[in-house]
């Protein structure tokens, strides 16, 4: 840290120069652990090399903005900032604010109420033939969601398949047909009770 001091000394105050930047990330990255509140959010000093967004120098502060991952990997379209601000004289560290940056377009939210219409239709009709539906008997059926609803990130996925299993069982609510296994294939079986009615939603 007193590396660090002594470094920024010879840096006008403002933005730290672009060729400046790695220096600061470096001896900032290794005396980062000796920093009182540095592990908030997570944060450590390896993950500061080369990452520094508006590093700018105020003596005695040092602050920077720095983009997190963690969303992204469970398929998020948002990645989160952290806003620190860094006291060099008494070796603090602070976690200022959070905030959320948007990386790519957000997939348009699917309607899956005609998905689960057409699959419900078939069959309460007992198709034979349709794309989505594997008829294993004649009270049996699988849905082949994953055809439905091809895979995007993995949380649109998700959704959008939550979503279209819960729009089909309602759809044969009152059927009959009831959800026996919550996989990918949807399967589908139907009750004997002859006093349910089956008729097109």
């Amino acid at each position: 840290m007193q590396t660090l001091h002594e470094f920024l000394k010879t840096i006008a105050s403002g933005e730290v120069p672009p060729d400046a930047v790695p220096t600061v990330e470096e001896l900032l990255a290794r005396s980062w652990d000796s920093l009182k509140g540095a592990g908030a959010g997570g944060m450590k000093g390896l993950k500061l090399r080369g990452r520094t967004e508006c590093l700018a120098w105020e003596p005695p502060l040092l602050t920077f903005r720095i983009e997190r991952h963690g969303g992204t990997v469970l398929g998020s379209t948002r990645a989160e900032m952290h806003y620190w601000v860094v006291d060099v004289s008494a070796m603090t560290a602070v976690l200022q604010r959070t905030g959320r940056r948007q990386l790519y377009a957000m997939d348009r939210r699917l309607d899956v109420k005609p998905l689960a219409a057409q699959v419900s239709s078939a069959i309460l009709k007992s198709a034979r033939g349709h794309l989505w539906v594997k008829w294993l008997s004649d009270a049996r059926v699988d849905v082949d969601v994953g055809k439905i609803i091809p895979p995007t990130n993995k949380r649109t996925t998700a959704d959008r398949r939550r979503r279209f299993r819960l729009q089909l069982e309602n759809d044969l609510a009152g059927t009959g047909w009831r959800r026996t296994e919550p996989m990918n294939r949807l399967r589908l079986e139907r009750s004997d009770d002859s006093s349910l009615t089956q008729s097109s939603p």
